[in-house]
């Protein structure tokens, strides 16, 4: 996909600014950022409204550590795909993570694989 429109809900300031470097680097934009659930759901609500375009959201699995494993990524799927707004759910953790919480999953220490995860994918029609 050239230049897809990226959502990263991540709360570790050391991982997001790995990422932010790596979505610099290429083709892509980041569009908006969450620390938290709370937050992300309520960007996936902007989402929803019409008030921002995304194409990937990068979901930490956990972005609370009173969270259990995985646990805020499977809301915010859960949220997105219950609205069908579409788009690639790519898990972004420090475990890898199933089908039932994101679309394909790359751990977080790997951000260039996620890269050219988002780079193979099909452009939106």
């Amino acid at each position: 996909m050239e230049r897809a429109k990226i959502a990263l809900f991540e709360d570790d300031n050391d991982v997001k600014l790995l990422a932010r470097l790596a979505i610099s680097c290429s083709s892509h934009e980041l569009v908006v950022e969450a620390s938290s659930q709370r937050e992300a759901l309520e960007i996936v609500e902007q989402v929803s409204a019409g008030e921002l375009d995304i194409d990937v959201y990068m979901i930490d699995g956990r972005l609370s550590t009173l969270s259990g494993a995985g646990e805020d990524a499977l809301i915010i799927h859960d949220y997105i795909s219950a609205l069908e707004l579409g788009g690639t759910i790519l898990g972004f953790s420090a475990e890898m993570m199933d089908s039932d919480h994101c679309d394909v999953s790359v751990p977080n220490k790997d951000i260039f694989k996620a890269i050219d995860i988002i780079d193979a994918l099909p452009t939106p029609s």
